[in-house]
């Protein structure tokens, strides 16, 4: 299964970022609250980097991949760190449609090529033909007619005592 956002990238990252101005604004928008900025800003003061690749780190764990680089663009665009987005722009693009692509694979909704179909479009026509409810029977085989056994009548009012069904 696809990474996402690997490791490398959010290191490169957070090299441009450091401890930027907008690094508030950023990590809001990436979903943390103020106190847990104010503790990623703490470590950054002991490391430039420290607090930064750990927001990254705990965000990119807990976003989904497919979601992963939109919001990360989103987020360097509202921080005021449109050059830390623009750098990035190729990387991310690439990595954005390798996602798309797996996604589409894997849910069976991408085009495939002449070549062949992926698994689960073979699977999708496979359910989509019909078998019919009957078998034939092959030539030369004796086919047996059955009809249904019905049930034993029993009185309205139930067998009598002893199993015996006698009227008075």
């Amino acid at each position: 299964m696809e990474k996402g956002l690997t490791e490398m990238m959010l290191l490169d990252m957070t090299n441009e970022i450091g401890n930027h101005v907008g690094l508030k604004k950023f990590g809001v928008k990436l979903g943390f609250t103020l106190m847990e900025i104010i503790e990623f800003e703490k470590l950054n003061k002991e490391n430039p980097f420290a607090g930064t690749i750990k927001m990254l780190s705990k965000w990119r764990t807990d976003t989904e991949i497919k979601n992963q680089i939109p919001k990360l663009k989103t987020a360097l665009k509202i921080a005021g760190l449109t050059e830390v987005a623009k750098s990035f722009s190729g990387v991310l693009e690439k990595e954005s449609a390798k996602i798309k692509a797996k996604l589409r694979k894997v849910s069976g909704d991408g085009k495939e090529g002449k070549a062949g179909t992926s698994t689960a479009v073979a699977e999708k026509e496979a359910k989509n033909k019909k078998t019919p409810a009957k078998k034939t029977a092959q030539k030369g085989t004796k086919t047996m007619e059955t009809k249904p056994i019905s049930a034993k009548k029993v009185p309205r009012d139930g067998p009598k005592p002893g199993g015996l069904n006698v009227e008075s």
